[in-house]
């Protein structure tokens, strides 16, 4: 018989191939090069009868490029020649539902969100704002809150994390197109986003392939997957946080409406605070 401390070893193997395995067969849904071309990969939620290619490649036509599973596996899957350069595109579901494929190494969120892969050439440099001057490393808040340029978002992941990605409804809720870093080598993984200020968005991290909620996110939607939900403001402008109902929620019975003001970087004076409702 083994002792425990051969199980104990031979488990760790396992649980670290059962890990590779699975990061190794989410990465493969990006698309990438095949025999014949580039291969494009969509795995929807629930069952779907059809679904199709669509892009600058082929004039966007809803029909003219279908993907098949063919082993039942759930994964529809086609490939196609592409010459070399920059080339944006959608899954097409049941011949009218256009879906951002979430593993696009690309989104175009200046044109409804379609995703990019680019053929034989890098991402071209300069397409978001360059970094922000603000030295990360002596920024300790762990919510979102805006930066120069945009957003910083934050995420404190276990020693043994591989990957962590931000998703949301600003960049077509992609898994691999907004991917975050660990520069100091300290667990904390960080990235920003260029978002508009004076609206709220949805997100979540992907932790090694993994959804996860943000722990320090000013507030969350329960009715939606429980999404994180940061509202964008200038520094130095009050906005709301923990309000009831959350924005985009779908409250079943009228409660008392609540919320916390809240303003970064600046204290609020409470004799400024005016509640107008309607």
């Amino acid at each position: 018989m083994r002792s425990l401390n051969e199980r104990a070893v031979v488990i760790a193997l396992l649980l670290m191939f059962m890990a590779a395995a699975s990061a190794f067969s989410e990465t493969s849904l990006a698309p990438g090069p095949a025999e014949g071309g580039i291969r494009f990969s969509y795995r929807p939620d629930e069952a779907v009868k059809t679904v199709h290619l669509a892009g600058e490649f082929n004039d966007w036509d809803v029909a003219a490029t279908p993907m098949a599973d063919d082993d039942g596996d759930g994964i529809w899957t086609v490939v196609i020649p592409l010459p070399k350069g920059r080339w944006e595109y959608k899954f097409v579901v049941d011949g009218g539902h256009w879906v951002t494929d979430p593993y696009a190494p690309g989104i175009n969120t200046e044109n409804f969100n379609n995703g990019i892969v680019y053929v034989g050439i890098d991402p071209p440099e300069g397409e978001l704002p360059p970094r922000t001057d603000i030295p990360w490393s002596e920024d300790d808040e762990l919510a979102p809150h805006p930066i120069e340029n945009g957003v910083l978002f934050s995420y404190r992941a276990e020693e043994e994390t591989g990957s962590v990605y931000l998703a949301g409804e600003f960049n077509g809720w992609s898994m691999r197109s907004t991917p975050m870093a660990d520069d100091d080598g300290d667990g904390l993984w960080r990235t920003w986003y260029p978002l508009r200020s004076g609206r709220s968005y949805e997100y979540k991290f992907v932790v090694d392939g993994q959804w996860i909620t943000d722990p320090n996110a000013p507030q969350t939607n329960p009715d939606n997957y429980n999404n994180g939900v940061v509202y964008v403001a200038e520094p130095g402008v009050p906005y709301a946080i923990m309000d009831f109902p959350t924005q985009a929620s779908r409250p079943q019975k009228i409660e008392p409406v609540s919320g916390i003001l809240h303003c970064y970087q600046d204290r609020i004076d409470p004799a400024s605070i005016e509640i107008r409702l309607d």
